[in-house]
């Protein structure tokens, strides 16, 4: 796949194989262009699912899993946890994805006839 200059590639492997212990945390904040309209979030190939976001940035020593992440949208800011040892408690050495999801803001507008005062019928809102 080719990504043009000045793109960001729609996903980002990330896997840190010198994090042995369990106690061992990395937290990334990932800064992304303000604006962007993309959502952020993170995959887990190996277990084949994608976790939650986390209702706050996660922290470290906050007891949050590998591959916790959290998208600011207003700071365009994606915080991912990495956890040394066994990710998840279960599945050692598992690879964290960082995935792009294109979004679209999308407004809309519907103009209601309003009651002319006075009367008892409607007429277009001015």
């Amino acid at each position: 796949m080719s990504i043009p200059a000045g793109k960001a590639p729609p996903s980002l492997q990330l896997w840190m194989p010198s994090l042995t212990d369990t106690s061992q945390e990395l937290l990334l904040l990932i800064h992304y262009p303000p604006g962007s309209a993309a959502l952020r979030h993170t995959w887990l190939p190996g277990q084949g699912f994608r976790p939650d976001p986390e209702p706050a940035p996660p922290a470290i020593g906050d007891g949050s899993l590998h591959g916790a992440y959290y998208w600011d949208p207003m700071a365009a800011v994606l915080y991912v946890k990495l956890r040394g040892g066994a990710p998840n408690d279960d599945l050692p050495g598992v690879t964290v994805e960082i995935r792009t999801e294109p979004t679209a803001m999308v407004s809309g507008c519907r103009r209601l006839p309003c009651l002319a005062p006075g009367t008892t019928s409607f007429a277009p809102c001015p």
